[in-house]
């Protein structure tokens, strides 16, 4: 059985959290351990390690349950927050684990290389999602993560051009030039 910690973060009583989050939090975390394990982790970072041609990257993630709206992560704690409120759980993991790859592997190449500002690396990591959408993953994510609906087109541009070669160092620097393209 996977375990994972419980963050309380709001300001609520013990009456409130035994009524009104109780049933949910526990509901959420058998949820937890039905659609996510260790092997499925292990995949996950054996295909990004493969995506992202890295040199078999292992992180030991520790994942946290909270009352927020909205999931996240700490890149360097290797932490995963999970909300209570999420639908798809292992989409919701994956596409944190990607961030997490993603901002400790490339980051300060867009930084450096390509004079990227926070802001500018923060929406890439965002739109480079799409790479978890492939059908090598779908043995991990149930559904398709489509979390912004905004940037679908810019997307769906980057996976006809990773789809020709699927040489990230290489796509990199075209996903760069794409990204500014459009927006910048």
């Amino acid at each position: 059985m996977f375990k994972y910690n419980i963050i309380i973060d709001k300001k609520l009583n013990k009456n409130e959290i035994i009524t009104y989050e109780k049933s949910l939090i526990y509901s959420k975390l058998n949820l937890l351990n039905e659609n996510w394990n260790l092997n499925k982790e292990k995949k996950l970072i054996d295909l990004l390690n493969e995506d992202f041609e890295l040199k078999n990257i292992k992180y030991n993630f520790k994942y946290y349950l909270i009352t927020r709206p909205r999931s996240g992560y700490d890149r360097n704690k290797k932490h995963i927050y999970i909300t209570i409120r999420i639908r798809d759980i292992s989409m919701t993991i994956a596409h944190e684990i990607h961030h997490i790859f993603f901002m400790n592997n490339f980051r300060s190449i867009l930084e450096k290389k390509y004079s990227l500002s926070e802001k500018q690396i923060g929406e890439l990591k965002e739109i480079m999602i799409f790479m978890i959408n492939q059908k090598k993953y779908k043995d991990i994510i149930l559904v398709k993560d489509t979390t912004y609906k905004d940037i679908v087109i810019i997307q769906s541009k980057m996976l006809k051009i990773w789809n020709k070669r699927k040489d990230f160092n290489d796509f990199l620097g075209k996903a760069v030039k794409l990204y500014l393209k459009t927006y910048y």
